[in-house]
């Protein structure tokens, strides 16, 4: 399964949730990307990373973000967390929220495709 999650910028929820998915399913091929180009270059925004490590959710802090634009790939599924509601912890700052709902998202995403309860 290849799955790809974005974000406005990659900085908080698409790698949040690229970690926590290949977390849960390290045989799936998982990418997350940026929507627009604002954040090109930057690393994975720090209070996010911090927050989802006491979750248990590894995120490389050193990742670069990466535009939409610049993936080749193909994809099974894409998934905008923008689109889905997530809620934006750079702005809101309730990272633990954020992190909830994704995780969430994720589980019912694993739940629908492998289609188990």
């Amino acid at each position: 399964m290849r799955i790809l999650f974005l974000c406005k910028g990659n900085i908080c929820r698409s790698p949040t949730a690229e970690a926590y998915l290949q977390g849960r399913r390290p045989w799936w091929y998982v990418r997350s990307a940026a929507s627009t180009n604002n954040t090109k270059g930057m690393g994975t925004y720090r209070p996010m990373v911090e927050s989802a490590y006491k979750e248990g959710i590894f995120i490389d802090q050193n990742r670069s973000v990466v535009s939409v634009d610049d993936i080749d790939e193909e994809f099974h599924e894409i998934h905008d967390l923008d689109t889905e509601l997530i809620s934006d912890p750079y702005i809101t700052r309730n990272f633990q929220m954020t992190i909830s709902q994704i995780k969430q998202y994720v589980d019912r995403l694993i739940t629908r495709i492998e289609g188990t309860a």
